[in-house]
């Protein structure tokens, strides 16, 4: 079975949490608090009825949001 892009990232969020996943204008953010930010916005998904295959619009500007976001929403398996 391949990979997905989410379980991708959980690997390098286990073997390392504590460095830089994203700079953006000057701020960063590490690995565990980026896997934080999307277990949120997946887990708000699954409570609010999301489920497997279902679509997600999303509509942010480029910054940490975003890519939590997404990555929240393939946690969610949408």
């Amino acid at each position: 079975m391949s990979m997905q892009i989410h379980d991708l990232f959980d690997e390098q969020v286990k073997k390392n949490p504590h460095k830089i996943a994203l700079c953006f204008k000057g701020e960063t953010l590490t690995y565990l608090e980026l896997a934080k930010k999307s277990n949120q916005i997946s887990n708000s998904l699954i409570i609010h009825g999301a489920s497997e295959s279902d679509i997600i619009a999303v509509n942010l500007s480029r910054g940490f949001e975003l890519i939590a976001t997404l990555i929240g929403i393939l946690r969610a398996g949408c």
